[in-house]
């Protein structure tokens, strides 16, 4: 019966070791790590054949990019007669490399001592390769620091309050457009190198999010308070100190929009980024969410009013009339946009119009004002203008859109394109070129909003314009206002020495028309003149 019992336990061995041999890659070596067995799961993989591995050291398979703690580590465990577990990354015959999840047990005699050493072994590279391609994914290639994907995914399994900051390099595109790609990418891999210091201290995590934006994250226990404090000095940082690459050096003001919570917390740290750059601030905090859910809803309320105004035709035209203040009869009218709401409300601009432009809606409206405007005026004597933007002068589309319409309607003899001079005129010679090309059409120039902002004499004399439009802040007092007096006098002798007319805005009752006329101004507006008016 024993004899019976010894004969099926090594059936059964066999049969351990025919399995064992068939679905893993085993080889046995001495305590010396010379190979004295391999299987043919072995040969297969690693492309050596049973007589080039026989005798020959371990180490035949070794890849130079696996680290020698790896092993020194695997030889002090096996050495103590324990199992050693892990993944390494072997060599092949033809160079190329593998990976196995290896199990290497120590082999022990009756009395205990290491008689071999047997690994057992199974193919990972497939698994392991999978790894490095998402790990490629979630770095970002340049600074290799994790990327957007990452951030998300660590952000979906963290738990409790996190905190995150949302840093956008403002000037990065203006440094790419004139230094190149090769400086820009180097002053980023910089930005990254100094924000990484200034944050680690406080244990939170550096994200590059996009081509000029970075992240920090926080999931520790770091208040709230501690981690706004960081990003205003990380801000402090970049406002007085600049980044030196190659011979020249750059200036990076950052906007940071900071968040905390359990909930939205990427959306909220945008938001707030979004806020700071609206409100041309360096930081804002999330802190206060419901005001600025309010803020966001009321933008998307008036989104939906604006296309919906496009759709039903209630984006009017109002006509103002413009006043000779001697005794010329003239007709002249400004016109202006307003929104008719639901209600038949008439509404201001000042409501619709910035969000108009934030919802790429601008130009549309832009284009309905020509339309009815010079649909409407074609039919009169009467000369009216328009408002334009140094943003719509420089805007292919509607330039376009402008002369085609001026050659439509035939208005070009009536009609005076107001620039809208509070922005301020930086490209000359792109503007001075839209005014020579509207004057050869026929139609007047002006410039509106003058004496205030960017208000520069020197635009008068480098554009050929033909009104000077007084902005109302001048007017309104100018009637007991001496400042304004004397500002308003030596724009109007300015413009008279360049031939250019006048036109006295804001006027709103008797004593500022007095005045106004006393200065021998050619033109009033405002309301104690006329009122906007809709025209059909």
């Amino acid at each position: 019966i024993q004899k019976n019992q010894v004969l099926i336990s090594h059936s059964l061995l066999n049969e351990y070791k025919k399995a064992v041999d068939a679905s893993a890659i085993v080889s046995k070596t001495n305590q010396k790590g010379i190979i004295t067995y391999v299987n043919d799961e072995f040969c297969k993989i690693s492309g050596f054949s049973n007589d080039e591995l026989i005798g020959k050291s371990h180490n035949i398979i070794r890849h130079p990019n696996t680290p020698k703690a790896t092993f020194k580590n695997l030889w002090e465990t096996i050495k103590a007669k324990n199992i050693w577990k892990g993944v390494i990354q072997n060599q092949k015959k033809d160079g190329s490399s593998y990976y196995v999840n290896s199990t290497i047990v120590p082999m022990l005699d009756e009395k205990g001592n290491i008689k071999e050493f047997m690994s057992i072994r199974s193919d990972v590279t497939e698994l392991i390769n999978k790894e490095k391609k998402i790990q490629e994914q979630t770095t970002d290639e340049l600074t290799n620091l994790p990327n957007r994907i990452k951030l998300s995914e660590v952000i979906e399994i963290s738990k409790g309050s996190m905190k995150l900051a949302i840093i956008s390099l403002d000037d990065i595109n203006n440094i790419d457009n004139f230094y190149g790609k090769e400086h820009t990418d180097s002053l980023i891999k910089e930005v990254a190198l100094k924000l990484k210091t200034l944050s680690e201290i406080q244990q939170t995590e550096l994200y590059r999010i996009s081509s000029d934006e970075f992240a920090l994250f926080s999931k520790s226990g770091l208040p709230y308070d501690q981690f706004i404090k960081m990003c205003e000095s990380i801000n402090e940082y970049f406002s007085f100190n600049n980044f030196k690459i190659s011979n020249d050096e750059f200036h990076v003001p950052l906007t940071i929009g900071v968040a905390s919570g359990e909930k939205n917390l990427f959306i909220n740290a945008e938001r707030a980024r979004y806020n700071a750059q609206e409100q041309d601030k360096a930081l804002v905090s999330y802190d206060n969410i419901l005001d600025v859910e309010n803020s966001f809803e009321e933008n998307r309320k008036w989104v939906t009013k604006i296309k919906e105004a496009i759709r039903n035709n209630k984006i009017a035209v109002f006509a103002q009339p413009i006043v000779p203040n001697g005794h010329i009869k003239e007709e002249k009218y400004e016109c202006l946009v307003r929104l008719i709401d639901p209600e038949g409300k008439v509404v201001s601009p000042f409501y619709f119009l910035d969000i108009a432009k934030q919802a790429h809606l601008y130009i549309s409206i832009t284009k309905i004002i020509i339309e009815k405007s010079f649909k409407y005026f074609s039919k009169t004597d009467a000369v009216f203008s328009i408002n334009l933007t140094i943003e719509d002068i420089l805007n292919y589309d509607i330039v376009t859109f402008l002369t085609d319409s001026m050659k439509k309607y035939d208005v070009a003899e009536q009609l005076v394109l107001e620039i809208v001079e509070s922005e301020g005129i930086e490209n000359f010679d792109d503007v001075s070129s839209f005014i020579q090309d509207m004057k050869a059409l026929g139609c007047k120039i002006a410039i509106d909003d003058f004496g205030t902002g960017y208000s520069n004499f020197e635009y008068l004399m480098k554009l050929d314009t033909d009104f000077v439009k007084i902005d109302g802040s001048l007017i309104k007092n100018i009637d007991h206002d001496e400042t304004a007096q004397v500002v308003v006098g030596l724009i109007r002798d300015f413009a008279k020495k360049l031939n250019l007319k006048v036109i006295a805005e804001y006027v709103h009752n008797q004593s500022v028309l007095n005045k106004v006329k006393e200065l021998d101004i050619e033109y009033s507006q405002g309301y104690y003149l006329g009122e906007p008016k809709i025209i059909e």
